[in-house]
Parts: C-alpha cells; structure tokens; sequence
C-alpha cells in the first residue's frame, strides 16, 4: 500500500509528524543554548517556554507533537472531504 492509496486525515497526521519533530528538537537545543546566554532572540524562546505548561518533563515536548500531527490529521481530513 503507497503514499497514494493511504487516506488523506493519516497523509496530514504523517506530514505534521514529519513537520513537529525538527521544530521541538530546534526549540530544545536553542532552550539549552539561551539557558547560558539570554540575550536577544532567546529572550523571546524563553518566553515562549515560560507561556508551555509544565507537564513534568518530557510530556511538555510530547504534547506539541501529538498536538500537531493531530492538526494536520484534521486539515488533510477536511480537504479530503471538499475534494470528493
């Protein structure tokens, strides 16, 4: 079974998979990088990270993956739908 015969909500989720790890994994490394100097941008990072919820630990990198993969398995649902 290819790419073109898996439904379109699972092409979403699979591209928002794709699409949600470098992003956490950048946001990870340039957190443990503006830890030691916070200066300029990484004043904004760190906001940003102050604004995540603390889950206690790994959970607070999870969740932004699954929520997102989750996102592009609804928007590739719904063009599916006006499509047909």
């Amino acid at each position: 079974m290819g790419w073109k015969d898996w439904p379109s909500w699972l092409k979403g989720g699979v591209i928002g998979l794709i699409v949600s790890i470098p992003f956490t994994i950048l946001f990870v490394l340039s957190l443990m990088q503006c830890s030691f100097t916070p200066t300029g941008v990484c004043k904004i990072i760190l906001e940003i990270h102050n604004l995540m919820p603390y889950y206690g630990g790994y959970e607070a990198y999870i969740l932004p993956i699954i929520f997102i993969t989750l996102i592009g398995a609804f928007i590739s649902w719904l063009i599916g739908k006006f499509k047909k």
